[in-house]
């Protein structure tokens, strides 16, 4: 191969829906992630995931024959809403750096955690008890924060990641 390689100087600049999808999916592996690891710690690592499938399907009539459906349907669920939550960061947060980027994801952790209590659990009405305690909460939606500022920085077409 004799041509050139390309350098983040020839690259094209993404779009911010791109860019937002990149930050969303950083945030989501690294929510997943953490709740999944809270619940190893109790013998639990998908339940949380399972009763939020089992609950949609609930709320939508739908029998749920295995649980295994009603986990990668939580999973599928929990990480769209993270990847759309980092697309909307994106517009906003885009410009930012440092303490601006830090309270800006902060923010948007705020509106995940305020979205999970007042929105998203009176509309799939759990079916299981809380899966979760407030500590855990706390802990999830502090990664999530820190991931979006993560999932920024790497997303960014200019840094070099060493």
């Amino acid at each position: 191969m004799t041509g050139r390689f390309p350098t983040t100087a020839t690259l094209p600049e993404p779009s911010r829906a791109g860019t937002g999808i990149r930050v969303g999916a950083v945030a989501a592996a690294a929510t997943v992630g953490a709740v999944i690891g809270l619940g190893l710690r109790h013998g639990l690592a998908l339940r949380p995931f399972t009763s939020a499938g089992v609950a949609l399907f609930e709320r939508l009539g739908i029998p749920v024959m295995r649980s295994a459906v009603a986990t990668v349907t939580g999973i599928a669920l929990v990480t769209c809403a993270i990847i759309l939550l980092g697309v909307c960061f994106t517009f906003v947060a885009a410009p930012l750096r440092g303490l601006r980027l830090l309270l800006s994801a902060l923010m948007f952790a705020a509106i995940g955690w305020g979205a999970s209590l007042y929105v998203v659990r009176p509309i799939l009405v759990w079916s299981d008890t809380i899966v979760l305690g407030s500590a855990q909460r706390v802990f999830i939606f502090a990664m999530l924060a820190m991931a979006l500022v993560a999932g920024m920085r790497l997303a960014r077409p200019n840094v070099r990641v060493e």
